[in-house]
């Protein structure tokens, strides 16, 4: 992520991970998404997503 933001200075970045699964680590990676401000959503339908951060 801070390579991202360096070489799009003056721009909004804003990266997203998307899952249908969980596993043991998933509540891991969530923390650690969010500590890098990047934004987890959760697939639950065709259509249908929950943002978990």
């Amino acid at each position: 992520m801070g390579k991202l933001r360096n070489t799009k200075a003056g721009r909004e970045i804003i990266a997203v991970v998307a899952y249908v699964n969980e596993t043991r680590d998933t509540d891991k990676a969530i923390e650690l998404a969010r500590a890098n401000g990047i934004k987890v959503v959760k697939h639950h339908g065709e259509d249908d997503f929950e943002e978990l951060t």
